[in-house]
């Protein structure tokens, strides 16, 4: 008897503690276990009433119908949880999104809705939360489905994404944005300009260029995405890639902006690129697609310049002077004219200048004329303009030693000729 008595005990605990190390059933595995319940044939025949109400756009009577059949089926809880479910669903169809919410929370309340209701419900849920910039519950709500889900779409995935986005959670974001991307073989437009915005911030430029470089091969027609992709090069300093892809897009009819034209042909002066910079200008002034104002023609004269083209740089600079209020441009015309070595074209343009005035160094033009002079062997000329500059220059040695050197050149001449 006392076998028997020791044995039954000793069976009891071994059962006791197998039962207490039996691992417990998952919230998952509870829920998938979830049978749905018994719907009755009035209860069914009417929520088939108001379904047909919302999809003939009658939401109210759809509405009406569902909350007089929360009343019926209030005390039958998986009829009820279906109908609250309904409810949620015909709602957020017309736009009430906050009523939606709460008959969507009733319906889960319930906890008896199986897996699949439960998880659309929940998924619903989260998207009307979102639209409703209730991030927090927004992002709770879907982390639960995620926890529940058997598959992870890639719409779930941008959603999370965007929910973080909004809680300024941006590395995160990103990591679920680009989760979905990867499950598409072609993602959609909108998420891939997603994942291009969180990349800009996070200043991961180079992920930026992968995406830009997609979207342009997508949409080759959009202009938008070559002038970011250019934007993008030149914020990495790969100022070379950055040219070559806004002359693609400017052959493509993508930079028609007179900002941006100015900007290309400045990167083309830059990269040593001057005449195809200066052709590209000439050709969009004339067009009219540029103004012929002071600065562009400036820009323009700075390109044939920088080419070796110096008769044209001239050419262009003196229309650039006709359209300025000081002597300013006209006085660099007349430095480009004297280093061609046309001494009185030069001397004509720094007068001009000097009659036009507000110049920023008086003294400098001048002195430039007396060099000029100088050069042709008019002493007395240069002589006078040096004497000019000389009250704007007090200080300036250069303009007293060349005064003191025409002096004695005079001097010598003068000696000579009296010898004669």
């Amino acid at each position: 008897m006392k076998f028997t008595i020791i044995s039954f005990l000793i069976l009891s605990f071994s059962l006791s503690a197998f039962a207490a190390i039996k691992p417990t059933m998952s919230a998952k595995e509870r829920l998938m276990q979830r049978k749905a319940g018994l719907t009755s044939k009035i209860t069914h025949k009417r929520l088939e009433r108001a379904f047909r109400y919302s999809r003939n756009k009658e939401d109210n009577k759809a509405v009406a119908e569902l909350l007089q059949l929360l009343k019926q089926t209030e005390k039958r809880r998986y009829e009820y949880a279906l109908v609250w479910q309904n409810l949620g669903f015909t709602l957020a169809g017309s736009g009430n999104n906050k009523k939606a919410i709460k008959a969507l929370k009733n319906a889960l309340k319930v906890n008896t809705l199986p897996y699949a209701p439960t998880m659309s419900t929940l998924y619903t849920l989260a998207q009307l939360q979102f639209a409703e910039e209730s991030f927090e519950d927004a992002h709770a709500t879907l982390t639960e489905w995620f926890s529940l889900a058997e598959k992870r779409t890639a719409q779930s995935y941008m959603l999370m994404g965007m929910i973080l986005g909004q809680k300024g959670e941006k590395a995160k974001a990103l990591d679920y944005v680009n989760q979905a991307i990867n499950l598409e073989a072609k993602p959609q437009e909108k998420w891939l300009q997603y994942a291009l915005s969180l990349n800009h911030s996070l200043e991961r430029f180079q992920n930026a260029l992968k995406i830009l470089i997609t979207l342009t091969s997508q949409y080759p027609e959009k202009g938008r995405y070559w002038k970011q992709l250019y934007q993008t090069y030149l914020s990495l300093f790969e100022d070379e890639k950055a040219l070559a892809i806004m002359e693609m897009a400017y052959k493509e009819g993508h930079i028609t902006e007179e900002s941006e034209i100015n900007n290309m042909v400045s990167l083309m002066i830059f990269l040593k690129m001057p005449y195809k910079g200066a052709v590209v200008l000439d050709k969009e002034i004339q067009a009219g697609r540029v103004k012929e104002t002071k600065e562009n023609l400036e820009l323009l004269s700075q390109a044939f310049y920088q080419a070796r083209e110096l008769d044209l740089a001239v050419e262009v600079l003196e229309r650039a002077g006709n359209l300025s209020n000081d002597g300013e441009i006209l006085a660099k015309r007349g430095y480009m004219l004297l280093e061609g070595d046309k001494v009185a074209e030069a001397i004509n343009s720094f007068e001009k200048s000097l009659v036009k005035g507000k110049l920023k160094d008086t003294g400098k033009v001048h002195y430039a004329i007396g060099l000029a002079h100088f050069s042709n062997n008019e002493l007395d000329l240069a002589l006078a303009s040096l004497k000019k500059a000389q009250k704007h220059k007090k200080d300036d040695s250069s303009v007293a030693n060349l005064i003191d050197q025409i002096k004695n050149q005079k001097m010598a001449l003068s000696e000579q000729n009296a010898g004669l």
